[in-house]
């Protein structure tokens, strides 16, 4: 069985039609079932594989560099002939206790140390995607392109990627690239899925495709939920992803699962399968990025290249994935379409950013439904979308979601709610409003 590549070739780098997502190996299987999945993979003509050098660096005991560490075993048990066959990604940026000090950051210093770590645990001499985890305010975007320049140069890296960058950061990199002559960014990593469309769909999602950018959406089943195999609490006992999954349990939900069923009964395929073939039939999305913990998931993986879907079908989908309902969560609000409102963002000084994010996530959690990560939140709140993201010293938040009137409220009970999760600090925000 053999699965097509797609394009566009970032840098000649051929993408598979779907990737495989890393996060896994070393974490959530071992290396017995990591050297499966892979070997499977390649056999099925699935040979872009994504990771970090941060994964599994949320895991207890972990440091980061994990998946890389696995990738390079499995590349040396292979033999050298694996790695000509084979598109490996990986991401420099976010938190990585295993990478030279300060382990995070866009800086030129930082990222040329934390390249050859990477090169080091993947047992290669270069990385076909090389990707910026996330935007860095606290580093020129000019700096950060010059060093991937001069990996380029080197025959570190063939290709550049931003993952978590909003329209008006990836915007000013471009930017930036071509006012100075600097390598640009030719692949997009959104957090995109049939439940989890705000970030992407609107501003971002018209500037990828304008650009033709290569757009790989990661989180493809929404942390395993739209595989369908959670459909209450009770389901989530023991699983790894709990704490994310558990915020989708809710109407809407219910509802997208649903719909996944309704379509997946007419092919004769499972939910997860459905829910990548919608992605794949997107306009602009190059490939789905999605994982498994075992062969068997896998080959559902490989079904989803495979399915066709009808526009009746997509039809239904786009129909249970519209705005949430205001009669299932009376808003305090204006609720409003998000890809539709202003944006506002403010950057504040801070000691412990990802403490105060873990902190609201948390206390929000409890009233809303929520997805965060430790180092990135996205919250979706009754009264529309905040999203934050923790750098060295500094805590950034961006809101979406809501008419330009009640915004001003949106921003002083995110202030209000992040004095009181610091320890003692005092903020002077300064939020910054400009229209979709």
């Amino acid at each position: 069985m053999s699965s097509s590549t797609s394009s566009p070739a970032p840098g000649g780098v051929s993408l598979s039609r779907l990737v495989f997502g890393g996060n896994v190996l070393g974490w959530t299987v071992d290396e017995a079932t990591s050297f499966a999945l892979l070997d499977r993979l390649v056999d099925a003509g699935l040979t872009t594989i994504d990771s970090a050098d941060m994964y599994s660096a949320w895991a207890p005991g972990h440091r980061g560099g994990e998946s890389e560490a696995m990738l390079g075993a499995w590349l040396r048990a292979r033999g050298p002939g694996m790695r000509q066959r084979v598109q490996l990604m990986t991401k420099v940026g976010k938190s990585a206790p295993v990478n030279p000090p300060p382990g995070q950051g866009l800086s030129p210093a930082y990222i040329e140390r934390a390249i050859d770590a990477s090169l080091k645990r993947l047992g290669t001499d270069h990385v076909d995607v090389y990707f910026s985890h996330a935007f860095d305010a606290q580093v020129p975007q000019a700096d950060t392109l010059g060093a991937y320049e001069r990996l380029i140069r080197a025959g570190k890296l063939r290709a550049i990627g931003a993952s978590n960058f909003t329209a008006p950061q990836l915007r000013a990199a471009l930017d930036t690239a071509a006012a100075h002559g600097l390598p640009a960014y030719q692949v997009l990593q959104p957090h995109y899925n049939l439940i989890d469309r705000g970030g992407y769909d609107g501003p971002l999602r018209e500037l990828a495709m304008q650009q033709g950018l290569a757009v790989l959406p990661y989180f493809s089943l929404a942390s395993g939920f739209l595989t369908g195999k959670y459909r209450s609490a009770a389901d989530l006992a023991g699983s790894a992803r709990g704490g994310w999954v558990k915020n989708y349990l809710n109407p809407r939900g219910l509802r997208i699962l649903a719909a996944l069923d309704e379509v997946a009964a007419q092919h004769r395929a499972q939910p997860g399968e459905v829910a990548l073939a919608w992605l794949m039939a997107r306009p602009g999305v190059t490939a789905p990025i999605a994982s498994a913990t075992s062969v068997a998931q896998l080959e559902g993986l490989i079904r989803a290249t495979q399915l066709g879907l009808s526009a009746a079908d997509i039809a239904a989908l786009d129909a249970a994935s519209g705005a949430r309902s205001a009669s299932l969560n009376p808003p305090r609000f204006s609720m409003i379409d998000i890809t539709a409102q202003a944006i506002s963002t403010a950057t504040i000084a801070t000691i412990e950013p990802a403490r105060i994010i873990a902190r609201l996530c948390k206390h929000w959690g409890h009233k809303f439904p929520i997805s965060h990560d430790d180092t990135q939140g996205r919250i979706e709140l009754q009264f529309g979308l905040c999203l934050l993201s923790a750098g060295e010293g500094r805590l950034s938040v961006r809101l979406e979601g809501v008419a330009g009137a009640d915004m001003a409220r949106f921003e002083q009970v995110v202030a209000d709610h992040a004095q009181r999760m610091a320890r003692g600090e005092t903020y002077a925000w300064h939020w910054q409003r400009t229209a979709a």
